[in-house]
């Protein structure tokens, strides 16, 4: 069955939201490359508090991660959209002001982050269960490519304006520029339509772990979900197993000047931005779930590939450079199909638990995932452990291969199989 083509001209609703978050999506890119540098530079933080800093911005997902779908599930999701960007301005809009009053030091930045990553967590699980309310089910890889293009523009462009303003401004100061940023993307939201959910109050005859399980129960017995968080869960695994040994393997083992290694990471957000121009049409042309295979393949080839240079002549240089290409197209790829997926052919009452547990599984994969490469790359080599991180992609694929998803062609035929089911 061929999938209908539809394109979002004309949806004024999905241009504010997208709008909006294009330029928060710049604003989030001068955090990231500024944050670090205010412990870094301005209080001279030692590896391990950045290392506890880092970690403080990931912590909510795992300790409110299941709870955050609930209550985004229980309450209206644009005022959620609104609240957590605007707690967000408050925490970045401290920092210069504490680090100008000669009072800023190590541990607030550990509450800032953590406070940062609470906000941004309930942030997501909420954007993510109000976009099928704006975008129509067909639309929606459309819809998510246009986001994951502007995410790729904002990889590309925002570390050169996120390094001109802390050099322009400091990096205290220059995380104003993500606050205003903010600011911009909660009027774009409070301009959209309120999504119609009536409250639920679930604090008298069900419990919030009675919520937790039906949102669980949700993904781990419907087929197609259940396919996608193992094999999401997975990859990121393998992806998170790879990078601290990848950086360390071209740099240190192989002599890769900085320079060049910016190059390459540049490259990959090229493979990111072409990735989410095409694949709509791949979608169209394969299908979603033969897409997901396909992707998850080349991801293998491309994590492998890496270990075949044992140099940097011009081919070595080549080859890594068309394997950063491969792996940022096939992840934007995918994560367009994946989460286009998950959103269609969820109902509307359990889209914050269930895009909460995908958040939860997702990202619980990184400290682990980083804890295993730095672990296996001291033990067994940095070459190895890449081949090591290929070879696991390459069983997610033998995975996916075997199960029905390849099946799955179009959002609504999937979705209409999934109600009737």
């Amino acid at each position: 069955m061929k999938q209908r083509v539809e394109k979002l001209r004309g949806n004024s609703n999905f241009t504010k939201l997208w709008i909006g978050q294009s330029i928060s999506m710049f604003g989030a890119q001068i955090t990231f490359f500024a944050f670090p540098l205010v412990a870094a530079m301005s209080l001279q933080a030692s590896s391990m508090e950045l290392g506890i800093m880092m970690a403080a911005q990931f912590l909510p997902s795992l300790l409110f991660g299941l709870i955050a779908g609930v209550w985004v599930d229980q309450w209206p999701k644009r005022p959620i959209l609104i609240w957590t960007n605007l707690g967000r301005v408050l925490v970045l809009v401290f920092i210069p002001i504490l680090y100008y009053s000669d009072t800023l030091m190590v541990w607030h930045l550990y509450l800032f982050g953590f406070a940062l990553g609470a906000f941004t967590l309930f942030f997501d699980v909420a954007y993510m269960s109000y976009l099928p309310t704006v975008v129509p089910r067909e639309q929606l890889i459309e819809g998510n490519s246009k986001f994951e293009m502007s995410s790729s523009v904002a990889a590309i462009g925002g570390p050169s304006l996120a390094g001109a303003m802390v050099d322009l401004l400091t990096a205290p100061f220059a995380m104003v520029a993500e606050a205003f940023s903010l600011l911009v993307s909660a009027f774009f939201v409070w301009k959209l339509p309120a999504d119609q959910k009536s409250v639920r109050n679930i604090s008298g005859g069900k419990r919030v772990w009675s919520e937790i399980q039906e949102g669980l129960k949700m993904v781990f017995d419907q087929d197609v979900l259940r396919t996608l968080i193992l094999s999401s869960g997975f990859i990121n695994l393998c992806t998170t197993i790879y990078m601290p040994v990848y950086i360390l393997y071209l740099t240190k083992e192989l002599g890769v000047s900085v320079a060049t290694f910016g190059f390459i990471t540049a490259l990959g957000g090229g493979g990111s931005l072409f990735g989410a121009v095409v694949a709509r049409r791949v979608s169209i042309k394969i299908g979603i779930g033969r897409t997901i295979q396909v992707t998850v393949f080349v991801t293998a080839v491309s994590l492998a590939m890496v270990a075949i240079p044992k140099g940097i002549s011009s081919l070595d240089i080549l080859i890594f450079m068309f394997a950063a290409f491969l792996s940022s197209f096939a992840s934007t790829v995918r994560n367009v199909q994946q989460i286009s997926l998950r959103l269609g052919i969820t109902p509307s009452h359990l889209q914050g638990r269930v895009n909460a547990t995908f958040r939860f599984v997702i990202f619980g994969m990184i400290p682990a995932g980083s804890f295993l490469g730095g672990a296996m790359g001291g033990w067994i080599g940095p070459r190895l452990t890449l081949v090591l991180a290929g070879a696991g992609a390459f069983i997610v694929f033998v995975f996916l291969f075997l199960s029905h998803l390849g099946s799955v062609h179009d959002l609504e035929s999937e979705a209409n199989k999934t109600v009737s089911g």
